[in-house]
């Protein structure tokens, strides 16, 4: 069901500010995602094959199913990896020793990405700097853009 320009923009006004915005049960089905990175945990993604974001993404990671299409955005050269797929559910600590920093309150060890999937290589393609994908993307903050995307947007991106 399409969402017609006034409904999106109730939907937008409703919003916390804070709040990364999520797909809506009246736009399209979810047909992709995007999880982000840097040169630091880059490697460690890729040799897990795991992708990982902070537990205030979980509601959103919980979403992915096996086979959907992710990618991976490196914001420490601005580059948008993929095409990946979903190799499993998401889910919570799936590894949980991946990314693994100390607790600030109890000194224990805990994944700094607990949301996570595990992935494999759907498509090896070159990795798209910024200004190829930035258009087709939904920001809801100057260089804030949301994670899950919808099949348009996936299909306008790397297809």
């Amino acid at each position: 069901m399409v969402v017609n320009a006034h409904h999106h923009r109730l939907l937008l006004e409703r919003r916390v500010p804070q709040e990364v915005p999520r797909l809506s049960p009246h736009e399209q089905p979810l047909g992709g995602f995007i999880f982000f990175c840097n040169d630091e945990t880059m490697p460690e993604d890729f040799e897990r094959c795991l992708f990982g974001l902070p537990r205030s993404f979980i509601d959103s990671v919980k979403g992915i199913r096996k086979g959907l299409p992710l990618f991976l955005y490196n914001y420490s050269n601005r580059c948008l990896h993929g095409v990946f797929e979903a190799s499993s559910d998401g889910g919570l600590n799936i590894e949980p020793d991946a990314w693994i920093n100390k607790d600030a309150r109890s000194g224990v060890d805990v994944s700094r990405y607990p949301a996570q999937v595990r992935v494999r290589i759907r498509e090896n393609r070159a990795p798209l700097e910024e200004d190829a994908f930035r258009p087709v993307l939904f920001h809801y903050e100057a260089k804030k853009f949301r994670l899950e995307l919808s099949m348009s947007e996936v299909l306008a991106t790397f297809y």
